[in-house]
C-alpha cells in the first residue's frame, strides 16, 4: 500500500501542477520561439484560407515563410494564390515547394496546375511527364497526373 499511495500522490501532484500551468496565462516576457510563431501564423492562415478570406490567408502564409521556409507553407501557399487567381505567387511558390521537395508528384502537380495558370503550357507538360515517371503509390494521384497532362495536352493542339 506504500507504493500506491506514493503513486498516487505523485500523480496528484503532476495533474494539479498541469492544471495550474494550463490555468495561467502565457508569460508575456518569455518569446515565442520563431518556429512556434510560423506555426501559428501557418494556422491563422489555414483558418483565414477556409473562411473564404484568401487574402488575408496570402499574407498570414508570407509571414509565415518570411520566419520560417517550410514545405507545407509553400504548397498550401500556391494553392491559395491559385483559388485567389494570383498565379504569379503561385508559380513562385510552387517552384520553391518543387526544389525542397523534387521527387514529390504532389508537388509537381502543383507546379504544372501553376505553370498552365500563368499559360506555360509547354513547362506544365513537361513537368506532367516529370511527375508520371516518378515512383507513385497513390493510384488517385496518378489518375490526377494522368487526367492533368490530357487536359495540357489538349490545351497545347488548340492554342
Amino acid at each position: 500500500t506504500n507504493v500506491f499511495e506514493s503513486v498516487s500522490r505523485a500523480y496528484t501532484t503532476l495533474t494539479e501542477a498541469k492544471k495550474q500551468r494550463d490555468r495561467a496565462p502565457s508569460n508575456a516576457s518569455s518569446p515565442q520561439a520563431p518556429a512556434d510563431h510560423a506555426i501559428e501564423l501557418f494556422d491563422r492562415g489555414c483558418a483565414a484560407e477556409v473562411s473564404g478570406d484568401l487574402a488575408g490567408a496570402l499574407q498570414l502564409f508570407a509571414a509565415s515563410l518570411r520566419v520560417d521556409p517550410q514545405l507545407r507553407v509553400f504548397r498550401r501557399g500556391a494553392s491559395c494564390a491559385l483559388a485567389a487567381k494570383q498565379p504569379k505567387l503561385a508559380l513562385e511558390y510552387a517552384k520553391k515547394a518543387q526544389t525542397l521537395a523534387s521527387e514529390d508528384p504532389s508537388n509537381a502537380r502543383l507546379l504544372a496546375r501553376a505553370f498552365r495558370a500563368n499559360g506555360e503550357l509547354p513547362a506544365a507538360e513537361e513537368v506532367l511527364v516529370f511527375a508520371l515517371a516518378l515512383p507513385i503509390d497513390n493510384d488517385s494521384l496518378m489518375a490526377e497526373l494522368r487526367a492533368d497532362l490530357v487536359v495540357v495536352r489538349k490545351q497545347l493542339t488548340q492554342a
